[in-house]
């Protein structure tokens, strides 16, 4: 489950989503599922990535972190897979004996007992796909190997992919079902994205499609039945399985930036939220009808105090539609900044400021959380940190 950004003098610009609150409360109530909608790639293709796991002698930092529940997570590190079921106090090496962590192209974790791993074989005359996966917190691995898939000449992304995160992108939905899809380039500005379904654990996957977009492919599922994609501006969606969609093309109230579609939140089984990224007051599209007609809103995100001005901003938990949690970082005019984690239980109109976030740690960095006391910020790397206290303070977490 996510936000990475770049800034453009006072502005900020989305480069590509990330891991967001997956559940979780702070305050006492029980959040809506929420799904991300996230781009591949290819993190060992990544030039800084790439050099830094060779580096001699650089440390074993964080490359992707999942926190599945309250203090239990996994993190796949520059050197292995490692697990957690004490909020970081204590690790456990999980990784797959003879698997290369270098040669990862995904990964994801559901709970903790499931995660699966993807690896690569290529050459100029086929591709393959190794899948492992768990069902025991990575005791055991067992493998299911995809052949003759299709690829570019020389990897699964060539130049076109690994602008961040990986190549192929998981999506568990239950311990049985979920989906998968990896990204090749055709053309000089288009992506495709084959996608495959499992329905028992992923011992078998089979092709139900594939996408071709010039933007990021995006997808998040509520059940194996009801998901949405978006490209660019349009949203696809279903209630019915994979290939019965029903399709909106958004015209956007603001476009300043070209905006593009995030993170999704699914209330019940008719009403989601979808965040627009990139509209310059953070606007979000909702439905209440199951995806056939939506609605904009504006997102109120935290005011600065007296003395202080904003410096941006996420809401990066919808609990329900009234209950928010939110990052904002402010400064004061002698340009000292801080970035809080903030809570609102009346849309927005008013926030409490639980606490401080680490230091760097901005208010565009992927934070987590899974009840009203725990919580992950720093999901991307290179620095971990956890919070037992409902993000009062928090704890560097050395995996």
């Amino acid at each position: 489950m996510r936000v990475s950004f770049v800034r453009s003098g006072s502005r900020v610009l989305v480069a590509c989503l990330a891991i967001v609150a997956s559940a979780g409360v702070l305050g006492g109530q029980t959040p809506a599922a929420v799904s991300p909608l996230e781009p591949g790639g290819g993190w060992a293709q990544h030039a800084g990535l790439a050099a830094a796991v060779t580096a001699a002698g650089s440390p074993d930092l964080v490359v992707k972190a999942r926190l599945v529940g309250p203090g239990v997570g996994w993190v796949l590190t520059q050197s292995a897979l490692k697990r957690t079921a004490d909020d970081g106090r204590t690790w456990r090496d999980v990784t797959p004996a003879g698997l290369a962590i270098g040669n990862v192209a995904g990964w994801g974790a559901l709970d903790a007992r499931h995660a699966f791993l993807a690896t690569e074989s290529v050459n100029n005359v086929d591709f393959s796909m190794t899948i492992w996966r768990t069902a025991d917190g990575g005791s055991t691995w067992r493998r299911s190997i995809l052949r003759h898939l299709v690829h570019q000449t020389g990897g699964i992304c060539g130049n076109a992919c690994g602008l961040n995160g990986f190549a192929v992108t998981f999506h568990m939905v239950t311990a049985a079902d979920g989906f998968m899809d990896y990204g090749y380039p055709q053309g000089v500005d288009e992506e495709v994205h084959p996608v495959y379904q499992t329905s028992d654990g992923g011992t078998s996957w089979r092709r139900v499609g594939q996408r071709s977009t010039s933007s990021f492919l995006r997808m998040a599922f509520r059940t194996p039945g009801t998901l949405l994609m978006s490209e660019g501006y349009a949203l696809t969606s279903t209630t019915s399985g994979w290939g019965h969609w029903s399709s909106t093309q958004f015209q956007f109230p603001s476009m300043p930036f070209s905006p593009s579609l995030g993170n999704v939140s699914f209330w019940n089984a008719r009403s989601w939220i979808v965040e627009i990224r990139g509209a310059s007051d953070y606007e979000f599209a909702v439905t209440t009808d199951g995806g056939r007609s939506w609605a904009f809103r504006r997102r109120a995100l935290p005011p600065p105090l007296r003395g202080e001005v904003s410096n941006g901003g996420q809401i990066v938990a919808y609990f329900d539609p009234v209950t928010w949690i939110a990052t904002a970082e402010t400064c004061t005019a002698a340009q000292v900044c801080t970035t809080w984690l903030e809570r609102t239980g009346d849309r927005g109109h008013s926030w409490q400021r639980l606490g401080r976030l680490p230091a760097g740690i901005d208010p565009f960095s992927p934070v987590v959380v899974v009840d009203r006391l725990h919580g992950w910020a720093g999901l991307d790397g290179p620095e971990l940190f956890a919070t037992e206290n409902g993000g009062r303070s928090w704890r560097r977490l050395t995996p």
